[in-house]
């Protein structure tokens, strides 16, 4: 609230001595006349005429103190009259007048221009706290899609792969079984009649012929499969580099740099892991691989895609931990940024907004005393605190921009902190009357 004039009087001329107290309020009466009969109100030419010769006799019995009691009787009057011009002349005092003389005069320093260049800078950090929310969630977006082609390719091409495996097992064992066949017509006594043995082959080359097209549509089918996991690698892994930056870029002073360097020395471990155990089972052949029998060969290769199979499974885990890690630290900076950060910045820039046009208001109404610097931080402080709870009003919507009415309410209750006071008052006094028997 600003000062009264009665207040504004008594602040300025409180510890003076008395004589110079007096001649404080004369020079403040002329100040407001001044200032009234310049038009900004209605004063009459009796009450004008009156004070300036109170006045006039008042600085004449200062002067020459001719008698106390005409100085007091003359003090009375001058003070009803100088009630009536600050009631003419409220909220204009003769201080304020004199306050904002002083602004206007720092041009480049004045009280407008620092609340000014203030607002511009936390409009600015709006801004890019706003933009930094949407990349974060665009990227976040994009990610969780490609993990899900991800997921869905990767079942398509593990189906694919274990039935590669199994139409090349059981070729190996048709092969084996024919060989076993032919082993045995070649020991047996007395041999085999040839047409057996055409039969055989015949069976053979169209059971040969058969896994082959089976192979071959499955080949086909893995390739778009690959196509697509090939193109869903190129594409998450600049999206993985660019959240991890946005993440590290948002998060430099509160969060652990690695946690991904974690990811990686786990990836280095199963590879070793992996390798020790192919390096064994090879040395455990004893013999080179012509020399194996073809059982032991295709038990051998078998342990040998297991071991890739199991690699490439424990490596696409940590790749999907890595991604949920990932998007579960972006959520928490998207949920900081949209439910705190933006709503307290913005209830600020609302809070400078109102204080720039009060200063403004003030300045051109001759009204600005210099403690409503005081009381504009004061308002600033609780500006921010309202755009917080004004926060809590914005709906939690999906969209990457946010719609403009809910980012307002931070900014209103910002710029007019009355109005969430009011609406607090009317909760509370809804709730105490309900609770009134």
């Amino acid at each position: 609230m600003p000062a009264t004039p009665s207040q504004d009087s008594l602040e300025a001329v409180y510890d003076l001595p008395h004589d110079e107290r007096l001649g404080r309020l004369i020079a403040d009466a002329r100040l407001l006349l001044s200032y009234v009969v310049r038009g900004a109100g209605k004063l009459d030419t009796g009450l004008v005429e009156e004070i300036t010769d109170v006045c006039h006799a008042m600085e004449h019995l200062l002067a020459h103190r001719d008698g106390t009691d005409a100085l007091r009787q003359m003090e009375k009057r001058f003070l009803v009259l100088y009630g009536q011009l600050s009631s003419i002349a409220a909220p204009v005092t003769a201080q304020s007048i004199r306050h904002t003389m002083a602004a206007s005069q720092r041009r480049f320093l004045g009280p407008t221009t620092i609340a000014s260049v203030v607002a511009l800078l936390v409009f600015a950090l709006v801004v890019i706290a706003q933009g930094y929310w949407v990349v974060g969630k665009r990227f976040k977006d994009q990610l969780q899609r490609l993990e899900s082609r991800k997921q869905e390719q990767v079942v398509k091409n593990l189906a694919a792969e274990d039935g590669l495996w199994h139409v090349d097992q059981r070729k190996q064992l048709l092969n084996m079984g024919f060989m076993d066949c032919q082993d045995s017509d070649e020991s047996a006594s007395p041999p085999p009649r040839t047409d057996r043995a055409a039969a055989l082959r015949a069976r053979k080359c169209a059971q040969d012929a058969t896994l082959d097209e089976e192979r071959v549509r499955l080949l086909l089918s893995q390739r778009p499969t690959l196509r697509e996991l090939k193109d869903v690698a190129d594409q998450t892994t600049p999206i993985m580099t660019v959240m991890s930056d946005w993440y590290t870029l948002g998060s430099r002073f509160v969060s652990d740099e690695t946690w991904l360097a974690a990811f990686r020395t786990e990836e280095d471990r199963i590879k070793k892991e992996i390798d020790a155990r192919r390096a064994e089972l090879t040395a455990r052949q004893g013999t080179s691989t012509a020399a194996l029998s073809p059982l032991t060969r295709l038990r051998n290769d078998t342990a040998m895609r297991r071991l890739d199979a199991e690699q490439e499974s424990r490596v696409q885990a940590i790749e999907q931990r890595k991604s949920r890690v990932l998007i579960h630290r972006v959520d928490i900076n998207l949920d900081i940024v949209q439910n705190y950060l933006v709503p307290s910045l913005l209830g600020l820039l609302g809070a400078l907004v109102f204080v720039l046009r009060d200063t403004s208001m003030r300045l051109k109404a001759y009204a600005y005393v210099a403690d409503s610097a005081a009381r504009g931080v004061g308002r600033v402080v609780v500006g921010m605190m309202a755009g917080v709870l004004g926060g809590w009003f914005v709906p939690n919507v999906d969209s990457v921009a946010k719609s403009v009415p809910p980012l307002i309410i931070p900014f209103v209750f910002g710029y007019s902190v009355e109005l969430l006071f009011g609406l607090l008052d009317r909760a509370v006094g809804a709730f105490s009357s309900s609770k009134t028997p």
